[in-house]
């Protein structure tokens, strides 16, 4: 279900996306603005409440992946700076000292949580700044156990309401209702998935000063016997991309055609694939620098196109492959690179963090191997 509601949102939000680039007058662009956020708007409703049901049916299950614990802080606030900043708001991370870099855990669910928080305090702070600051409590042979505090300097929430907040479908007043919208479903989303991890959250508040959300997780060490990733030359500029080529496969032709578009406007040389099959032939003729890979398509799905190409002598066997699907179901993540994809893209996909995924996973061999 989340695929089939999330897929038509890729298309909407996408060409909102790429009509704000094509130079509007001063009155389309406020309406293209107004299009893009109520899109934006209502992707949010649906996650919270798709994710909701989830958790009310007992169908979350955590996983367990090495992941870079500051870079994935660094990440979220890359991808919530330009909210804040259209606010005028300051949107900083600390990290303190001793904090581990590779760790074990469910780094899907520590993102949702983080993004849930963040995302709430930008909305509910009119002026000042946002943070979120990282502290090493506790180290054992095991692993570690991390702070995470989630702060503002917004309009804060009264003390007889700070339980409230929790409460499925619920704000702290119809007031913030009406002035911020939402569901009232992201903080008790927050709450279980922190209850599932066997974490419990906290929260300090004054009302017109601010707040400040904590919780602390334990991460286990990344095991030493996990092969580190293959090592390649990454390409040092953007301006190389115009010398890499593109395999889209795609079958939807909305999405097709939105993909299309922006990997064009960045100077990418594109080919599209509208089936499993088709790819796999593309795949043998010729070389590629990337491949964008749909999951679900008519004839076999992406994991087996995947399979079979790394299972083959192809000048491809190697290439870089981006997953790209509307599923944010951790199982679909852990099987994509199970199978061999190098990274996953969610629908509907932010442009600018599509353009550095290809930024970084194509490598100045690839380049080379196209270009001969």
């Amino acid at each position: 279900m989340s695929h089939e509601i999330r897929t038509p949102m890729n298309a909407v939000i996408g060409m909102a996306h790429l009509l704000m680039q094509d130079d509007p007058r001063p009155d389309q662009q406020e309406n293209l603005r107004l299009l893009h956020f109520s899109a934006e708007n209502l992707l949010a409703l649906i996650n919270d409440v798709l994710d909701f049901n989830k958790l009310e049916a007992g169908k979350v299950v955590l996983e367990k992946a090495a992941f870079d614990l500051p870079q994935l802080i660094d990440n979220l606030k890359n991808s919530l700076q330009t909210t804040a900043r259209d606010k005028g708001l300051l949107l900083e991370v600390m990290h303190g000292p001793q904090l581990p870099q590779r760790v074990l855990g469910d780094s899907m669910r520590l993102s949702q949580v983080l993004i849930n928080l963040l995302s709430n305090a930008i909305k509910f702070t009119p002026t000042g700044y946002v943070r979120i600051a990282t502290q090493l409590l506790e180290q054992s042979e095991a692993g570690w156990l991390v702070q995470f505090r989630v702060e503002d300097s917004g309009i804060g929430i009264a003390a007889d309401k700070l339980d409230l907040i929790f409460e499925s479908f619920t704000q702290a007043d119809s007031d913030t209702t009406r002035r911020f919208g939402g569901t009232g479903l992201g903080l008790s989303i927050t709450k279980r998935l922190l209850d599932l991890q066997g974490s419990q959250i906290t929260v300090e508040s004054t009302p017109g000063k601010g707040s400040a959300f904590s919780f602390a997780l334990f991460f286990e060490k990344e095991d030493l016997l996990h092969p580190a990733p293959m090592q390649t030359r990454h390409i040092q500029s953007t301006e190389m991309l115009d010398q890499a080529r593109i395999l889209l496969v795609e079958d939807n032709p909305l999405n097709r055609f939105v993909a299309e578009k922006f990997l064009n406007r960045w100077g990418l040389e594109v080919e599209v694939a509208e089936s499993g099959n088709d790819a796999l032939e593309l795949l043998k003729s010729r070389a590629y620098s990337l491949v964008l890979m749909d999951l679900q398509l008519p004839d076999i799905d992406g994991f087996e196109v995947v399979e079979r190409l790394r299972g083959s002598s192809s000048i491809n066997a190697q290439v870089p492959v981006l997953a790209m699907s509307a599923s944010t179901e951790p199982h679909i993540q852990a099987q994509a690179f199970a199978t061999g994809m190098q990274d996953f893209v969610v629908k509907p996909f932010d442009p600018e963090s599509l353009r550095q995924k290809i930024w970084t996973y194509i490598s100045t061999d690839r380049l080379a191997e196209v270009g001969s």
